[in-house]
């Protein structure tokens, strides 16, 4: 077993942000995050939005569409029963920008 008395030691200061792709995409299209159905789609470049797995949702599009991540895109609800529901393409630099 590892002695971790040996390790220096510092303090990490974490914060988890609420739906953090779903959020940094919601604000990128003047959204409020916390009112809007949206979820991040990852997908192959030029396929359409079913071939794909949901990366994050929206607290809202989590409450009222049921969505989770890692759902696959094809489980979608229909845009006829989800006619609010914006799906976007993700922006991992975008990502990585803001959690800096």
């Amino acid at each position: 077993m590892y002695d971790y008395k040996y390790e220096p030691h510092r303090i990490i200061f974490m914060i988890d942000n609420k739906s953090f792709f779903a959020s940094c995409e919601a604000l990128r299209l003047g959204l409020n995050p916390m009112t809007v159905c949206l979820a991040v789609i990852s997908r192959q470049e030029g396929s359409n939005w079913g071939s794909g797995l949901i990366m994050a949702a929206s607290p809202l599009a989590k409450k009222k569409y049921g969505l989770h991540n890692v759902m696959r895109a094809r489980d979608l609800p229909s845009k006829k029963e989800a006619p609010d529901l914006i799906l976007v393409d993700p922006h991992m630099n975008l990502y990585i920008k803001r959690s800096m």
